[in-house]
This record gives structure tokens, sequence and C-alpha cells, in this order.
């Protein structure tokens, strides 16, 4: 809530579809986002929203390392462009090893998974979860 409360002191609006991602408009034009998860901010913006809003937050918050052009954050592999940003998750998902399934397990459809099932298939779905080619989408802002 201490973030939460910070970035609305300084005119960052929580977008009304995620409440991870967070918005910065001046005079009606976005100039920055940011987007949290757990610990970690990832943001985007202009030289004004770094001076307004980024460095301010620097001053109430200990951030750990801080990278551009190319990083990871999450698992996915982020490089910027000047015309754009690509999104490769390919290192995380040739790290992930099949999940085998035994003739007996599979015949119990029904049954609720094991701990270490769901452990199996969250690492999967984690590979999946961008829309398109689940290892490599393009996107330009």
């Amino acid at each position: 809530m201490r973030v939460k409360s910070a970035l609305n002191s300084l005119s960052v609006k929580m977008c009304s579809l995620d409440n991870s991602l967070f918005i910065w408009k001046r005079n009606g034009k976005l100039e920055g986002l940011i987007c949290i998860y757990v610990d970690d901010f990832l943001w985007a913006g202009n030289a004004t929203f770094k001076k307004c809003v980024i460095d301010e937050l620097q001053k109430q918050f200990l951030i750990g390392s801080s990278a551009s052009e190319s990083f990871t954050y999450v698992g996915l592999r982020i490089k910027s462009f000047s015309d754009g940003i690509t999104i490769d998750q390919t290192q995380y998902a040739s790290s992930l090893v099949p999940v085998t399934i035994s003739s007996a397990r599979n015949m119990q459809r029904k049954s609720q998974l094991s701990e270490s099932e769901k452990t199996a298939y969250r690492g999967i779905s984690w590979a999946t979860e961008l829309d398109g080619d689940p290892h490599k989408t393009r996107y330009s802002i």
C-alpha cells in the first residue's frame, strides 16, 4: 500500500483493467507507465516521466538494480529498440523439462493434481502466457 500511496502522490493512476499497471499522463497524453510484480518495478516513459516519477520513487524506495535496453524481468528477456521492444522467453522455455505422466496416472483423469504435478504444469503455463508465439512476441509502443 505504501507504493500505491507514493504513486498516487505523484499523480500516477492505477489502470482500471490491471491493478499491477500504473499510468502517468501529462496534459492528457500518456508519458509513462509502471508495472509492478511483487517487489519489482518495470517502467517505460520519456525523460519527464523519469524525472518527475521514477527519480522521486527512488528517493522513497530502495532500488536494488536498474537496467535498460536489454535485461531479464520475471523470466522474460526484454530488449528495446528505437521503434519498440521485443519480449523473448526462449531461455526460460529451453530450461523446462518434459513432464512425464505414467500410463497408470494418465488413467486417473478426474484425480486432483499432486503438488509436484502442479509445480511442473505452472512452469509450462508460464511459458505460454504471451499472446501468439509463446517464445517471442514483438510489441510497439
